[in-house]
């Protein structure tokens, strides 16, 4: 689940994770903690955002995979690669431009990576995905690639 709000309002993610989670608590709107099943605890200082799973390999170029499956029914893989440290941010937006969700944001080493993102609260449609890397002295690499929701 993500929370940009404290709590108030959820949003289904999926975390890959098949343990249960058992309890949340945020001590501000960003930063929480939960605990589940089998020891699980898990902290998030970016309100839940879906997290990012590095593949390993080694990088030379920077790279926006097309997701899969494409279309989906609620739920698909976004992988992207690295080649150098920075901030990754992917957005979610309409076919008009407009955002709507930001699907990522992490300060990432080099490598090749994946995250998932769930529709489940999208309707069915046409999106586009972005993604920005950035070093701090600039924007490294950005590409956009189109989505298709299906229900």
């Amino acid at each position: 689940m993500k929370t940009t709000d404290g709590g108030t309002s959820w949003f289904t993610q999926i975390s890959g994770i098949s343990t249960p989670l058992r309890a949340i608590f945020f001590v501000d709107p960003l930063t929480g903690y939960s605990v589940g099943d089998a020891g699980i605890i898990l902290k998030t200082t970016n309100g839940g955002i879906t997290s990012i799973k590095e593949t390993g390999g080694t990088v030379t170029s920077y790279r926006l995979y097309q997701n899969y499956p494409n279309p989906f029914n609620n739920s698909t893989k976004i992988k992207f690669s690295t080649p150098a440290y920075g901030t990754v941010k992917i957005i979610l937006y309409d076919i008009l431009g407009r955002e709507l969700s930001t699907v990522a944001d992490y300060s990432l080493q080099p490598g090749n990576y994946e995250t998932w993102f769930n529709g489940a609260d999208f309707s069915s449609g046409v999106y586009l995905y972005e993604i920005t890397l950035n070093s701090g002295i600039g924007v490294l690499f950005r590409d956009r690639k189109k989505m298709i929701i299906i229900k």
